[in-house]
């Protein structure tokens, strides 16, 4: 097969979908917790977890839906590389959730040594792709071009946003420090025993 995706295309790929996963797991932090006020963090960070939880399912799903449909991943059609079976054609929305969430676990378990293997591979292919019987092809050579510049949007945006979740943070670390001792003394201190003067004051008459 001709146009075979090599590792740097493969990989360009996969770091844009983590950084955009990254971008919405910041955002979800920025809207859902509100820094300001640690009773009410505390309250919502069970909300939090659930929304990424939420958020990870959903882009799963979709990724899986693009596979089937358009051939790739949200990371994989903005740099023009597509999943295809043996025949040339799309692959199923089953295959791709079988190599996507059994065969990525395979090629992650030694030391990612499945997804190394892309750059040994004669057909360039990894072990998730073996697995699943699968090749990744370049459909449009250009594209990876498309692809560097939106890992370098989505690398600023990032930074943006994490500038901006950090001076929230920053701002509140003595707020966090005080609440915190607070609860802990709260807890922790015993109270203060006062002895029985009356009793006291019968042992020193007795005397």
């Amino acid at each position: 097969m001709e146009n075979k995706a090599n590792f740097g295309q493969r990989f360009l790929a996969f770091i844009i979908e983590g950084f955009i996963t990254l971008i919405f797991y910041q955002i979800i932090l920025m809207i859902f917790l509100p820094i300001k006020n640690p009773s009410l963090t505390l309250n919502f960070l069970f909300l939090w977890l659930s929304l990424m939880i939420i958020f990870n399912l959903l882009w799963t799903f979709i990724n899986l839906f693009l596979i089937s449909k358009l051939g790739g991943s949200v990371g994989k059609l903005l740099t023009g590389i597509q999943i295809i079976s043996p025949a040339g054609e799309k692959i199923s929305f089953w295959r791709a959730a079988f190599r996507n969430l059994i065969g990525y676990k395979v090629s992650t378990l030694p030391c990612w040594l499945g997804f190394i293997w892309i750059a040994i591979d004669k057909d360039k292919r990894s072990w998730h792709d073996q697995i699943a019987d699968t090749f990744v092809k370049v459909k449009n050579q250009w594209q990876t071009i498309l692809g560097l510049g939106v890992l370098i949007l989505v690398i600023f945006l990032n930074i943006f946003l994490g500038s901006l979740n950090y001076q929230r943070i920053k701002g509140t670390v003595k707020i966090y420090k005080e609440f915190f001792n607070s609860k802990y003394l709260e807890e922790e201190t015993p109270p203060l025993e006062i002895p029985e003067l009356e009793n006291n004051f019968d042992n020193y008459y007795y005397y």
